[in-house]
């Protein structure tokens, strides 16, 4: 039997390691264009992961050059 007394919360599981995590800020048009910018003055995308959720799209829209 399990404990009554530990009941998991939502919150309490840390799930930010899981391949379908999503860690980051949802990025909306604005963060796009100012990623864009960034990434054409010689910024790094990575820097770009750390803050916001890049999907395949985005990625491949803040690294292919008009």
């Amino acid at each position: 039997m399990t404990n009554i007394n530990k009941i998991i919360k939502i919150g309490d599981i840390d799930d930010t390691q899981d391949a379908d995590a999503t860690n980051g800020l949802p990025m909306n048009k604005v963060a796009i264009e100012k990623a864009k910018s960034f990434v054409q003055a010689g910024g790094k995308l990575e820097a770009i992961k750390k803050k916001y959720n890049v999907t395949p799209d985005i990625e491949k829209q803040l690294t292919t050059t008009l």
